[in-house]
């Protein structure tokens, strides 16, 4: 018996284009994502979603904010990064003075 069926992966991943519409269904009443209103939109099992690796992975990114959160995320690493490489420049600039000095 083989370990994966292949016919229950092409199952799992059919549901994908279902889920897709679910959550633009879902950001549109901006109501929340998350599995058990997937579920019921795209009218199969929340296992079935869970089974999904790539319906999984849709639901649990726009669940935890989807794009908006990623781009404020990328927007405060790039602000930290400006901040810490002004300290790299004081902190580099204070070593070259002190070296410098007799």
């Amino acid at each position: 018996m083989p370990l994966c069926d292949s016919r229950q992966n092409d199952e799992q991943e059919s549901v994908v284009p279902a889920v897709k519409a679910a959550i633009a269904t879902l950001k549109e009443q901006n109501a929340p994502i998350d599995f058990k209103s997937v579920a019921k939109l795209c009218g199969v099992s929340r296992k079935t979603l869970y089974a999904s690796s790539e319906a999984k992975r849709l639901i649990m990114f726009y669940r935890n904010g989807g794009e908006n959160d990623f781009f404020a995320k990328i927007a405060a690493l790039e602000n930290e990064n400006k901040r810490l490489k002004n300290i790299l420049r004081a902190v580099s600039a204070r070593i070259k003075a002190l070296e410098l000095d007799p």
